[in-house]
């Protein structure tokens, strides 16, 4: 309702004034967001109208940075990657000191699967403006989540949750980060207060749930949650997916496998605004685990080419080079990941519970 109130308000002032830029780039901006937050009922048109809105814009100030962040958020929107890195570069050199421009930045290339080229955008924001909307907070703690640096998630998402701690998914992405850290009986008391939060438990919430437990040595609890889920929604591809990741863990590779193929299959029916490369990365482990190791290898070179900087996909595919005896590219890929996150040990990726 907010943000059709801020539409109604824009072509106001657009009524009192038609050469009033910045009035059409906010207008803009709410046809990005409805598509953005899956508000949208027809998502096309509405990203249309944002672009055609945004050259509005330009025309009357060329130098508004906020029109080309529009025009990165469409071209994210419509998977045009290199066009929505060029806009939002020539956004930041239009208004680098602007704290929502750098918010915006991150976003974007978080968007893209640039993870640790996002998080110096987003930590910028928060120096310019200390007291930061909470949305520049989720994609931080998300992109250190994404490159291991568990700690530094725990900490961001932390702070989200102290700012917002009725907002069921703040919760949730912290537990996540507990997964990641070793922590699973914190994870656990995390998930059951999001849960709590928000009666209507999204398959994610979960997934996510059941590895903690299984961390915790709670497999029975673990596996019979989730097939309970699923019992209760046979199409729930969250649910599938994680089957799969605790499946693996306690190794039924072969069950693991279907599950991680029902759970990819599934998403490809349900196209998303981003890529979710999850679906190939934990597609690859159990590959891994029968010793399909070009299986393996595939679903992880697909995971990464959806999110260039996601650690677990190097990780995967590292491992799947390296015990299919391909050495050198091991080698290699274990450099990128050293590039992405120069602090990683073999004693965080052992303690990780998603790996």
């Amino acid at each position: 309702e907010s943000l059709y109130l801020a539409r109604q308000m824009c072509q106001e002032a657009i009524e009192l004034d038609p050469n009033y830029a910045n009035a059409y780039v906010l207008l803009a901006t709410t046809y990005s967001n409805e598509v953005f937050f899956g508000w949208s009922e027809t998502p096309a048109k509405s990203l249309e109208k944002a672009m055609e809105l945004a050259k509005k814009t330009i025309s009357l100030d060329e130098q508004n940075a906020r029109a080309y962040m529009v025009f990165a958020n469409v071209y994210v929107n419509t998977g045009q990657f290199k066009k929505a890195e060029a806009a939002q570069e020539k956004a930041i050199s239009l208004d680098p000191a602007n704290s929502y421009i750098n918010a915006l930045s991150g976003h974007i290339l978080f968007f893209m699967g640039k993870f640790k080229e996002a998080i110096p955008f987003l930590k910028k924001a928060i120096r310019l403006d200390p007291k930061p909307p909470t949305w520049y907070l989720q994609p931080l703690g998300l992109s250190y989540f994404f490159t291991a640096q568990n700690e530094e998630a725990i900490e961001a998402l932390n702070k989200w949750v102290r700012r917002e701690p009725k907002i069921a998914v703040a919760h949730a992405l912290l537990g996540c980060a507990f997964i990641a850290a070793g922590k699973p009986q914190k994870a656990i008391e995390i998930f059951e207060k999001a849960i709590s939060l928000n009666p209507d438990v999204p398959g994610w919430y979960l997934g996510h749930l059941s590895v903690a437990r299984f961390g915790f040595g709670q497999t029975e609890a673990a596996i019979t949650m989730l097939r309970e889920a699923l019992s209760r929604d046979p199409k729930n591809t969250e649910v599938f997916l994680w089957l799969s990741v605790v499946l693996t863990s306690e190794g039924k590779h072969e069950e693991a496998l279907s599950m991680a193929k029902k759970a990819v299959s599934l998403w490809k029916m349900s196209p998303r605004i981003t890529a979710e490369a999850n679906f190939y990365c934990f597609l690859s482990v159990p590959y891994l685990m029968m010793g399909q190791y070009e299986e393996a290898i595939a679903a992880s070179k697909k995971a990464i080419s959806l999110w260039p900087q996601y650690m677990y996909g190097h990780i995967l595919l590292t491992a799947a080079y390296n015990m299919s005896d391909r050495m050198e590219e091991a080698r290699a890929q274990a450099a990128e990941v050293l590039r992405i996150n120069p602090k990683i040990t073999l004693e965080d990726i052992a303690k990780n519970g998603y790996l």
